[in-house]
């Protein structure tokens, strides 16, 4: 699914929580419309929601049974880190209160323990999930998601005169094991697998300040590797709806913008098209 470009519009035919799924997962910038959309801000009278058949998402993970895409994506956040787990880190999302000894906002979208695992951090650290990088400041305590290696690459080089830059008490020789631990961590990230990266990743982390963890990427928005085998074949068929409707939007020249009039352009596609025709038989 990585790297496929929908027509920003689309997200105003999704009729299921798999459908707004899909979409975040091919890219974040569907999310903003998708919750308007949610909220009732923003009103599609030829949709109809499907009843949310989903149960339970994942084979091994809670999940809740919920309309709620924030709700939901914050469920799958920790799911990205799960090859942690088998060397004592727990996982979860963010609960109101929690304390923390490193986060880079007020709700982080990651909780990662440490204080039980094989590794010598034994803190708690809130990681932020973004989906692109900020340079040259909002890089610590985050999770890339839609960006490429090269950005990841910057970001870190940035990360490192981040902190050189803030902590000018650090021993010259501290300073040398962190330049080697985010080489490791530029290396690691070019792999398909990145279960290396993560390990790298926690394994280094005793070296940094409170407030000062590096970056860490991540290869999607939504992770899918623990879904429930149906939940997965229903989600790849949605993925198939969206981009053929994000298809047809193209072929029709809607303006690929989520401007007021733009979408209603987009609406006015709807009647007696292939559209109609495809929801109609979902």
């Amino acid at each position: 699914m990585k790297g496929q470009k929908f027509h920003k519009l689309t997200g105003l035919y999704a009729t299921t929580m798999l459908d707004r799924l899909s979409l975040v997962k091919d890219n974040w910038s569907h999310y903003n419309l998708l919750i308007q959309i949610q909220q009732g801000k923003i009103k599609n009278k030829h949709v109809i929601e499907k009843p949310n058949s989903i149960h339970s998402l994942y084979q091994k993970y809670p999940s809740p049974i919920s309309d709620n895409l924030k709700k939901l994506l914050e469920y799958n956040h920790p799911i990205h880190l799960d090859s942690l787990t088998i060397h004592g880190i727990k996982l979860d999302y963010y609960k109101t209160g929690q304390f923390l000894h490193t986060k880079s906002q007020a709700e982080p979208d990651i909780v990662v323990d440490m204080r039980e695992s094989i590794f010598e951090d034994k803190r708690i650290h809130g990681v932020d999930v973004k989906a692109y990088v900020k340079l040259p400041n909002e890089i610590d305590s985050r999770a890339f998601s839609q960006v490429s290696k090269e950005d990841y690459k910057n970001g870190l080089r940035h990360f490192e005169n981040l902190i050189i830059n803030n902590i000018p008490e650090l021993a010259s020789d501290h300073v040398e094991k962190i330049k080697e631990h985010l080489i490791s961590l530029k290396e690691s990230c070019d792999r398909k697998d990145l279960t290396l990266h993560y390990f790298s990743w926690a394994k280094g982390l005793h070296l940094y300040p409170e407030g000062f963890i590096p970056p860490i990427r991540i290869p999607d928005n939504f992770d899918i590797s623990k879904l429930k085998p149906q939940v997965a074949t229903d989600m790849q068929k949605a993925y198939l709806k969206m981009k053929a409707i994000s298809n047809y939007l193209f072929e029709k020249k809607v303006p690929n913008t989520t401007d007021k009039n733009d979408i209603i352009k987009a609406l006015d596609h709807f009647e007696d098209s292939f559209i109609q025709d495809l929801l109609g038989s979902h």
